[in-house]
């Protein structure tokens, strides 16, 4: 496994408020390396020199249902990304969303998870050992190691 300390999380959202929420509830959560970028073409950029160095611990990459415009886009490079360079730090791909949604409608091509704007220390716990896991079992873009989206419910 690895540590919440060797992990890299990028928070992709355009709104300064959500980013500042997210950064303050992650790091309550004890991940210390947090990124903010602004858009699809940063968290590309981001995820791409996160590669440098030895370490193979993921990335988990939160991105907003509404980046860009449109989040799944985000999702979709980003697993481009995947087949076009052998990546040594794999995006773990968590689509976060103000709305309510149903995980099963998430695009689960395009990502790993999806997580409510809501930040629980509870939705980040079950994110992160789903992270361990899928990584444990090779990881992967979205769709090869099948992960269980039930009991991810959004707080009603």
């Amino acid at each position: 496994g690895f540590k919440k300390s060797g992990v890299d999380v990028i928070i992709a959202d355009e709104e300064d408020i959500c980013r500042e929420a997210a950064v303050f509830a992650l790091k309550r959560f004890g991940f210390s390396r947090v990124h903010e970028v602004f858009s699809t073409y940063e968290a590309l950029q981001k995820v791409t020199s996160l590669q440098d160095g030895d370490s193979c611990v993921p990335i988990i990459v939160l991105i907003d249902s509404l980046l860009s415009g449109n989040g799944l886009m985000c999702g979709r490079q980003l697993c481009d990304l995947y087949r076009q360079t052998e990546l040594m730090r794999e995006p773990f791909l968590v689509y976060a969303s103000s709305r309510r949604f149903n995980p099963q409608s998430i695009d689960q091509t395009c990502f790993h998870f999806a997580v409510s704007k809501t930040f629980e220390s509870s939705k980040f716990e079950h994110c992160y050992g789903l992270c361990q896991y899928w990584w444990r079992q090779g990881g992967g873009q979205p769709g090869k190691v099948y992960l269980q989206m039930d009991g991810i419910q959004i707080s009603r």
